[in-house]
Formats: structure tokens, C-alpha cells, sequence
């Protein structure tokens, strides 16, 4: 299967059960995922720029666990692809970053259209 071609979809089941169904601290725990991410993105941007590719294995399984907490498969299959990469002998590249950043903001669109589903009574 290609990674390109799947759709980014999410899975809250995980993020609702922590949340205890409670509407305000799951948009909290997903605003707190989204700030997580994002930073752990210019991590590895900045690892690549300053070549510290020792940090590469380390922040991809996190955005892996990341990825598998918001329940996205397409997040946790590109992971899976960079980490055997990775094991393999190869390095990221800026590609690879546009691409986690692709992923990223597709999540965060979907994201924000689930926020609004939430009662926020």
C-alpha cells in the first residue's frame, strides 16, 4: 500500500476514556497533543539542521506513540516506514519533515472539525 494515498482519519476512543467523556478536558488534551507534536516536528527539523542525527530514532517513536494515542493509522504507518529507514542505516531528510508536517496539519483540520462537534455546555 502506498503511504501517500491514505487518508488521514483519527480515532478518539483512546483520548475520550482518558478524558472521562468529559467534553472541556478532551479539547484540552487534544490542544496539549496538538502543542506536543508540533514541537516535537521543529525537534527534528532542527536535529537534521544542526546534523544530531542521534536524536532521530528517539523523537520518531514518540511521534509514533503520539500518533497511535490520536488513533491515526497514517501517522503511525509513516513512523513505522522513517524508524525501519532508520534501523536500516538511512537518515531523515527535510522531505521526511514536510511529509510528518503534511500528516500533522491534516490531523489538526480533523481535529478542529471534531472540536466542533463536542458540546461545549
Amino acid at each position: 500500500k502506498s503511504i501517500k494515498n491514505m487518508e488521514p482519519s483519527i480515532d478518539l476512543t483512546y483520548i475520550r476514556q482518558m478524558a472521562y467523556m468529559d467534553d472541556l478536558l478532551m479539547i484540552e488534551l487534544l490542544q496539549n497533543w496538538e502543542i506536543d507534536v508540533n514541537e516535537r516536528i521543529i525537534f527534528i527539523e532542527q536535529a537534521i539542521h544542526n546534523n544530531k542525527a542521534q536524536y532521530f530514532f528517539k523523537i520518531i517513536h514518540e511521534l509514533k506513540t503520539s500518533f497511535l494515542i490520536i488513533g491515526s493509522v497514517h501517522g503511525l504507518k509513516y513512523c513505522e516506514f522513517l524508524i525501519l529507514n532508520l534501523s536500516n542505516g538511512g537518515t531523515l531528510t527535510q522531505l521526511d519533515i514536510l511529509k510528518l508536517k503534511e500528516i500533522y496539519a491534516e490531523i489538526v483540520k480533523t481535529i478542529a472539525g471534531q472540536k466542533l462537534n463536542l458540546k461545549l455546555i
